[in-house]
């Protein structure tokens, strides 16, 4: 970290004060800026003892059972000029740098902006929600199966009557993150609307404050997706009709925070194909996901969480739900996520074929540096 501050601090002396890290400096001219910024999650994982059903092996006495490891190591950069905007963002690890967000957008009038290139998709909530402001360590697991993921794409951005109503349709390219062809993917459509109901609530804020604020959003995806689902008896299919939709809700009052969302996605077989003589059906799959969370900041250093979720992976397969319950507590010295320690405790409970239950416990303690 203190290596690239110092990196950091020789690229603003060399640009004239035009780069800032952390926060925003101005250049010569009106709405000039640049932003250059750090964040680093390092956190120690505990798994407590799990036997597995299928082999009665205790999970926890693994190496990974108990390790400190670095979550997070990623790298951005922001740049504003004559209404045009850009963002890049790297995450370094494992010997590689991969590019999460990529993207140059333009303001157009009052009410409008669009935005080409790589950056999240629009479904889940949970998903959109940036990982440096989670208020537990990791932000709900579920959203990964519901669209949780980056691709290539154009956006347009709508305001109708300022920040109370934010208006999203996108255009994904359907092949994922740095997939610059469409070999592997198929052009999807999405659109979310959020709307500030009362007051203004943002969930990526920090500081929750006592006054009232309500705030819901809604999205849907339509489209295909390229994948490989086998049938009960060999068959399998090559392409998936995909279509979901989801609903999101937050309530702020009195120090305290209630979320909720409720997503759905059916993949439904298009392209059916058999390695056997006779042709055979692949059924459609569809998901279900809910989770609710809870956070109390009593003071504005400490924050305490609880959180419920709920996947149902196939709503056709009983054998295939997830449920998962976390409670955590966090610390930030200076009330915001700049630095930040958390600690939380989470069970994941998976019904397995025959009924049987699959109970994991782990508890997790992650340090967040932002520069």
């Amino acid at each position: 970290f203190a290596a690239l501050q110092i990196g950091f601090g020789t690229v603003e002396r060399l640009l004239g004060g035009l780069v800032s890290t952390g926060n925003e400096l101005y250049g010569a001219t009106a709405g000039e800026a640049i932003k250059l910024d750090v964040q680093g999650q390092i956190r120690h994982e505990l798994s407590l003892r799990a036997d597995d059903p299928a082999t009665g092996e205790d999970e926890s006495a693994q190496a990974t059972g108990n390790a400190i490891v670095v979550q997070r190591m990623n790298l951005g950069a922001r740049a504003k000029h004559d209404g045009w905007r850009g963002r890049l963002l790297f995450a370094v690890g494992r010997g590689k740098t991969r590019l999460l967000t990529g993207q140059v957008g333009r303001k157009l009038g009052d009410h409008f902006a669009v935005t080409v290139g790589q950056t999240k998709r629009l479904l889940s909530a949970a998903y959109r929600d940036s990982s440096r402001h989670q208020r537990l360590p990791e932000r709900v697991s579920l959203a990964d199966g519901f669209d949780g993921e980056r691709d290539i794409g154009v956006v347009v951005r709508f305001r109708p009557i300022g920040k109370r109503l934010d208006i999203h349709v996108a255009a994904w390219n359907g092949a994922g993150a740095n997939v610059v062809g469409n070999e592997t993917g198929r052009p999807m459509l999405e659109a979310r609307i959020d709307g500030q109901i009362v007051g203004s609530v943002d969930p990526e804020a920090a500081k929750i404050g006592n006054r009232f604020g309500m705030r819901a959003g809604v999205a849907g995806v339509v489209g295909q997706r390229s994948a490989v689902r086998s049938g009960s008896k060999g068959a399998l299919t090559l392409v998936d009709d995909h279509v979901g939709f989801s609903a999101e809700c937050a309530v702020r009052l009195a120090r305290v925070e209630a979320r909720f969302e409720a997503l759905w996605l059916r993949d439904a077989p298009v392209d059916v194909r058999s390695d056997q003589r006779t042709p055979l059906p692949v059924s459609r799959n569809d998901q279900l996901g809910l989770w609710a969370q809870l956070a109390w900041q009593p003071t504005r250093r400490w924050e305490f969480v609880a959180r419920w979720a709920r996947h149902d992976k196939n709503r056709d397969d009983s054998d295939r739900d997830e449920n998962v319950v976390e409670a955590g507590a966090s610390f930030r010295p200076d009330g915001d996520d700049d630095v930040k320690l958390q600690l939380a405790w989470r069970q994941e409970r998976d019904l397995r074929p025959a009924s049987v239950v699959y109970v994991r416990n782990s508890v997790t303690t992650q340090l967040q540096l932002i520069f």
